[in-house]
C-alpha cells in the first residue's frame, strides 16, 4: 500500500495543540498505515463472524493515540511508538475497546507537559481542553483525565495567572458537567487490573529518567527539555494507574499504557546493545608470561 508522500497536514496555522503529519516520514506513514490495518482487521473480523469488542473506528484510533503519546514521551525513537501500535492492537484484543476520550486527554496533557510543539494555547486549544475535560466527566473519567490536562496547563502556560485561569476553567467545567450529568467525579473500580498497574510501574522505572533529546520543538527549533520528557512519563504513568485503579478504565492499556511500555521496551534493547558493544571494545589485558 503507498500513500503520496507530498501531503502534509499543519494544524499548526490554527491551534498550538495539534501536530504535523508529514506523510514524508517514515513513521507518519506507518502510524496511518497501521491505524487504518486495524480497523480493516476488526471490520474483516467482524464480517467473518469473529467479533471483537472494539469496533473498527475505536481499534484504529487506540491505535493512533499510542503512537502519538509515545512520540510525545520519546520523541528521539520512532521505534519506541512503533511498538506501542503493536502492543495497542493486541490490548484491544485481550481488554477490549478503549476510551478514545481519555486516550486523548492524556496525548494532549502528555504533549503540554512535554513541550513539544513549543507554543502557547490559543483560545481555541482552551475552548478543546474545556470540551475534552466535559466529555472525561460525562464518561467517569475525569479523576483519571483532567489531572494531566492541569498539568500540562501549569507547565505549559506562562505567566502563572494564565496558568491558574485556564486549569480553574477546566476544573469549573468539570464540577458543573458532573453535576447536570449525574455522572460521579470518582467512582472506585470494583475489581482494578494489578497486572496493568504492575506492568505500567515496571515500564516506567525503565522509561525514566529520559536523556537528554536531540529533538527540537516543532515552533521555534528549540530545544526539548529531558526534564519535561521525563515528568511527561510520570504524569503518564500516574494518569494510567488511576485510570485502572479508580475508574476501572482498563482500556487505557490500549493507548498511554501501550505506550509507555513500547518506550521502556525500546530502551531497554537500546541500553543492551550499548552493553554489548562497550564489552566488545574492551582492551584485554596481555597475557602473563612464565
Amino acid at each position: 500500500m503507498q500513500l503520496p508522500t507530498n501531503l502534509r497536514f499543519d494544524p499548526q496555522a490554527v491551534t498550538s495543540l495539534g501536530r504535523s503529519i508529514d506523510l514524508t516520514y517514515p513513521s507518519n506513514r506507518l502510524a496511518v498505515i497501521a491505524s487504518a490495518l486495524a480497523a480493516l482487521i476488526v471490520a474483516a473480523g467482524a464480517a467473518l463472524g469473529v467479533g471483537l469488542a472494539a469496533g473498527p473506528i475505536a481499534a484504529a484510533g487506540a491505535v493512533f493515540i499510542s503512537w502519538a503519546i509515545a512520540r510525545e514521551l520519546d520523541p528521539d525513537h520512532s521505534t519506541s511508538a512503533g511498538i506501542a501500535m503493536a502492543l495497542s492492537f493486541l490490548a484491544i484484543i485481550l481488554l477490549g475497546e478503549a476510551s478514545l476520550v481519555l486516550g486523548a486527554g492524556i496525548l494532549l496533557g502528555t504533549r503540554m507537559i512535554s513541550g513539544t510543539v513549543g507554543a502557547s494555547l490559543r483560545g481555541i486549544d482552551i475552548v478543546v481542553l474545556l470540551g475534552v475535560a466535559a466529555l472525561l466527566a460525562m464518561q467517569g473519567t475525569a479523576a483519571a483525565g483532567v489531572p494531566i490536562l492541569i498539568a500540562g496547563v501549569a507547565t505549559s502556560e506562562r505567566p502563572a495567572r494564565r496558568a491558574v485561569l485556564i486549569a480553574g476553567s477546566i476544573g469549573l467545567v468539570v464540577g458543573v458537567t458532573a453535576v447536570v450529568s449525574g455522572t460521579a467525579f470518582v467512582s472506585l473500580a470494583e475489581s482494578p487490573s494489578i497486572v496493568w498497574v504492575i506492568v505500567v510501574a515496571v515500564a516506567t522505572i525503565a522509561a525514566i529518567p529520559a536523556t537528554s533529546p536531540r529533538s527540537t520543538t516543532d515552533v521555534g527549533s528549540q530545544p526539548l527539555e529531558s526534564s519535561r520528557l521525563t515528568g511527561a512519563r510520570i504524569a503518564t504513568a500516574l494518569t494510567v494507574v488511576i485510570a485502572v485503579a479508580v475508574a476501572g478504565e482498563n482500556g487505557v492499556a490500549a493507548t498511554a499504557g501501550a505506550a509507555l511500555v513500547g518506550v521502556a521496551l525500546w530502551r531497554i534493547q537500546r541500553a543492551g546493545r550499548r552493553d554489548s558493544r562497550s564489552r566488545g571494545n574492551r582492551v584485554r589485558p596481555p597475557a602473563r608470561r612464565g
